[in-house]
């Protein structure tokens, strides 16, 4: 089993590490310790695209640290984001 990270940036899962099935829930739980701002999966094969749920918490992550931006500001921040064309 491996242990993958969501780019938010690139959209692509990148591979973090090899886990074993007893130890995979424990390297789960340090990762997401480490950055919780982060998606993190546990999979066999490279995961695809992200769930709803997912995208709405990258969105809440992404508007976490732009919030002292004006409103006209955040809205293109987060267009360009949302195309991959800036830089989060």
């Amino acid at each position: 089993m491996k242990l993958w990270k969501y780019n938010a940036i690139t959209g692509y899962w990148v591979y973090e590490r090899d886990v074993n099935e007893d130890t995979a829930k424990q390297w789960l739980a340090v990762f997401k310790k480490a950055e919780p701002d982060c998606l993190f999966r546990l999979a066999r094969n490279k995961p695809t695209g992200v769930t709803a749920a997912e995208d709405k918490k990258l969105i809440r992550v992404w508007k976490k640290k732009h919030q002292r931006k004006s409103p006209a500001e955040e809205r293109r921040i987060l267009r360009e984001w949302q195309r991959g064309e800036g830089a989060v």
